[in-house]
């Protein structure tokens, strides 16, 4: 396994990361990086999270929910939410991005369940953000949703690695 961790992390061929990843992937290339919660429904609420990306390619920003509505996908075409992700890295602004709108809907599956939410956006590791060295993430609220918040319970910002495949 020492290996394929190796390949995940530094091999500069995206043809030989995805056959490992397809046949041996380390146990922690999906794990959460960090989660924070944030409240949805409040103009201004802000969140931080420190992490460190493991592996290279995709990762994703993404905001979970603690019991979503049965007509979880119809509630995509209400939401209002703008949310402000910053990236820092050492004292460093290296991403900043204001989400809003086109949102993708994910359903995951964790040791305790599935977990539903929005996928925010991604980025690139290494290209976007750098690996094995921390990351400060910093989420605004721009705009409120109170009926979202109300519909889909408490939210949590989290991050991790997204599938090649």
């Amino acid at each position: 396994m020492f290996l394929n961790r190796q390949v995940l992390r530094y091999c500069p061929w995206g043809s030989l990361r995805i056959l490992v990843e397809f046949y041996r992937p380390p146990a922690d290339l999906y794990a959460d990086l960090g989660e924070s919660e944030i409240d949805i429904g409040e103009k201004g609420a802000k969140c931080e999270l420190i992490y460190t990306n493991r592996y290279q390619d995709l990762h994703v920003a993404a905001l979970a929910f603690e019991h979503p509505s049965v007509d979880f996908y119809e509630s995509r075409r209400r939401i209002k939410l703008r949310l402000k992700l910053s990236f820092v890295v050492g004292e460093r602004e290296v991403l900043a991005r204001i989400y809003e709108g086109k949102w993708e809907p994910f359903l995951r599956k964790t040791p305790t369940g599935l977990i539903p939410g929005l996928i925010l956006g991604s980025y690139s590791c290494p290209a976007d953000l750098p690996l094995d060295r921390p990351v400060l993430l910093r989420v605004s609220v721009v705009e409120a949703d109170q009926d979202l918040k109300h519909e889909m319970g408490d939210a949590r910002i989290v991050v991790w690695r997204r599938a090649s495949m």
